[in-house]
């Protein structure tokens, strides 16, 4: 078993107005693309239920381990261009280190 660090990404569906949905292929083409661009290549997303503020709302749980040696400030930034693009208030993200093995 190797350890490395990894990410958890929670972003909501709904826009910062809490009545605009994005559209969700759409918003995990973007990114799904925004990620690879700095070198993240393999991830999972789950769509899950979130709450904001009392309200409920469908959100994406994006998940990886940085096995790709990607740097921190370079994942803040995308989520940052994210946040501005999704018109989202905020982006939470988790980090832990954790063990893992490719089988």
């Amino acid at each position: 078993m190797e350890s490395e660090q990894k990410f958890n990404i929670y972003i909501g569906l709904l826009k910062a107005d809490m009545k605009t949905e994005l559209n969700k292929e759409n918003t995990i083409k973007l990114i799904v693309n925004k990620l690879k661009n700095i070198g993240v290549i393999g991830l999972n997303i789950e769509s899950i239920k979130g709450y904001w503020n009392g309200k409920p709302e469908n959100a994406l749980k994006i998940s990886f381990i940085n096995t790709f040696n990607v740097l921190y400030t370079d994942i803040i930034k995308v989520l940052e261009d994210l946040k501005t693009d999704l018109q989202q208030e905020n982006i939470l993200i988790e980090q832990e280190q954790v063990l893992y093995s490719f089988i």
